[in-house]
């Protein structure tokens, strides 16, 4: 709900309704989709902020290497519906090392009104045994 300034502020919700639906399928050995379909309303039948109406996943997975096409869809802001996003996220890994880019193209989006979402993050790792 909208603060004296007029900006939307997320509050706490006695009562959501929220109904989903998601369909998962291989398309091959080494690439799979997933896609929910999600609706979030509060008790007063509105939308709830934030929380994206669809999520999609397009995964090629090949030995030490997964590549994600990531689509966040719409969301309900500051009284608005703002679109979606698309990234692309990598990860490599092996026995002793490991690697993950997340947003590889460094693409700008907005996640939530007014807060800085993280551009392009790199993990790098040494897996050890002790």
């Amino acid at each position: 709900m909208p603060d004296n300034l007029g900006v939307w502020r997320p509050v706490n919700l006695s009562k959501a309704k929220i109904i989903s639906a998601n369909i998962s399928y291989r398309l091959s050995d080494i690439l799979t989709f997933d896609i929910n379909r999600k609706q979030a309303k509060n008790g007063n039948d509105n939308p709830l902020i934030y929380r994206p109406i669809l999520k999609s996943v397009l995964r090629l997975k090949k030995d030490d290497l997964d590549i994600l096409l990531n689509y966040i869809g719409k969301r309900f802001i500051s009284g608005n519906w703002w679109g979606g996003h698309t990234t692309v996220d990598l990860n490599w890994s092996n026995e002793k090392f490991y690697l993950t880019i997340q947003n590889l193209f460094n693409r700008e989006y907005i996640s939530t009104l007014n807060y800085p979402t993280a551009k392009r993050t790199v993990f790098f790792g040494v897996r050890t045994k002790i």
